[in-house]
């Protein structure tokens, strides 16, 4: 992220005059879009870090930013682990961002999870990538 933050003000202003070159209404349009991308890309970020992944004694709620929402019995959870579970690709959802997911979670049943814009989808294993993930595991088998 640290990236996106020295870099795309310059790359928003060297963007900006070459497309003004050919037509400056254009490059105001790309400018500002670009300007409210980051606001997005910056809103997520901090979505991310306000709403944590956390496991109680019941349940498990997942919630990656803006991007994903679901609340999911710890019952239904079979096995959390650093391997790929062997299932569709249709069956899986891969929330790792940017980072390699060091945590597969499978599902005994198919589980609902809510993704950006309110879409749902089914499935039955989720990749995730979490700060120490043997203790994540540890506390989501544990109960």
């Amino acid at each position: 992220m640290t990236f996106f933050v020295f870099f795309s003000p310059v790359e928003i202003a060297v963007l900006h005059f070459m497309i003004a070159l050919w037509n400056p209404a254009v490059a105001w349009v790309v400018t500002m879009l670009t300007l409210v991308s980051l606001l997005w890309l910056w809103g997520d970020v901090r979505a991310t870090k306000l709403r944590p992944l956390t496991v109680s004694n019941t349940t498990l709620n997942l919630s990656t930013g803006i991007k994903l929402t679901a609340c999911i019995p710890l019952a239904l959870v079979e096995l959390a682990g650093s391997k790929d579970p062997e299932l569709s690709k249709a069956e899986t959802l891969d929330m790792s961002g940017f980072d390699s997911a060091n945590t597969w979670i499978t599902f005994k049943a198919p589980v609902e999870v809510e993704m950006l814009f309110g879409l749902k989808k089914k499935v039955r294993a989720i990749a995730l990538t979490v700060d120490s993930a043997p203790k994540f595991h540890k506390a989501l088998l544990s109960e």
